[in-house]
């Protein structure tokens, strides 16, 4: 920065890493390991961006790790301090690490298993069974659709969301349409009780040849279609995150929107002022 150059920077010589270390004082040490250790297992150069969910074995020994991967510089906005941009076309996926925590600090991580070979980007989870072994991902995707012949990668825009079930291996896929724009998604379970996955999938579209956005409201049982379309009243540029928060775990709220009057239509369009604004004496 010092040099005038961007304050972060594409490195295509360093690996991605993972750093392990126990989350708590009192969490279990794995097999070998000494209070107070942490270690460092690198794996090649890549952008590992969000990650779906993880877990423990039985024993300790290891930790599975869902990401998405891109194979390439995930953020052309971020090129490397010679300016090289990544290449348009750079592969993307959804994939699983297996961490094993029996080995010293600086053992490469071996190959992932590829749970999604399409472009993927922002996994979500039913979220009572976040730290365990889940059934289902809800993950923004790049749909094999007719978009002006553009390359599918996570720079270009994910114009789908995919429902994985890691069980048997099934995938369904809603598609927003062309030049649309799908973001992160969120779940809400059905019930308290409600099976894992067993709920509504709810995310932003943005509509850009139409130049507006919707909320987008998928039920599970039938996700390929959506149950509801809410149409925003203003434009939104693609947004990155979202949560779900249940009204029952608020102590309160209150609305964010203004009460808006309702106008008596006259028939005469624009030759007719506005009913409101003759009551404010504007005219």
């Amino acid at each position: 920065m010092k040099k005038g150059g961007h304050h972060w920077a594409w490195d295509y010589d360093k690996p991605a890493t993972f750093i392990v270390a126990p989350r708590r004082g009192t969490t279990p040490l794995p097999p070998g390991w000494s209070h107070g250790e942490y270690r460092v297992y690198p794996w090649k150069n890549c952008m590992l961006i969000h990650t779906g969910g993880a877990w423990d074995s039985e024993d300790g020994s290891k930790v599975f790790l869902e990401t998405s991967r891109v194979h390439d510089n995930g953020f052309p906005f971020f090129p490397t301090d010679d300016g090289r941009l990544p290449a348009p076309d750079a592969a993307s996926d959804y994939v699983r690490w297996t961490l094993d925590l029996s080995q010293p600090s600086n053992t490469q991580v071996a190959d992932p298993e590829i749970i999604l070979d399409l472009p993927a980007e922002f996994p979500r989870l039913d979220e009572r069974f976040l730290s365990k072994p889940y059934k289902h991902v809800f993950i923004n995707v790049h749909i094999s659709k007719d978009e002006n012949g553009k390359p599918q990668t996570v720079h270009n825009g994910l114009n789908g969301l995919a429902m994985l079930d890691l069980e048997t291996k099934q995938t369904k896929y809603f598609y927003a349409g062309f030049e649309s724009h799908t973001q992160e998604p969120i779940f809400i379970p059905r019930s308290d009780d409600a099976p894992e996955g067993d709920g509504w999938v709810m995310a932003m579209v943005e509509r850009r040849g139409a130049n507006r956005n919707e909320i987008v409201v998928l039920d599970t049982r039938d996700f390929e279609k959506p149950i509801a379309l809410i149409q925003l009243p203003f434009h939104v540029k693609s947004q990155v995150h979202g949560n779900w928060v249940d009204q029952r775990r608020l102590k309160g709220w209150k609305k964010l929107a203004k009460d808006v009057e309702v106008e008596p239509i006259s028939g005469q369009g624009a030759l007719e002022p506005l009913q409101s604004e003759r009551l404010r004496g504007r005219l």
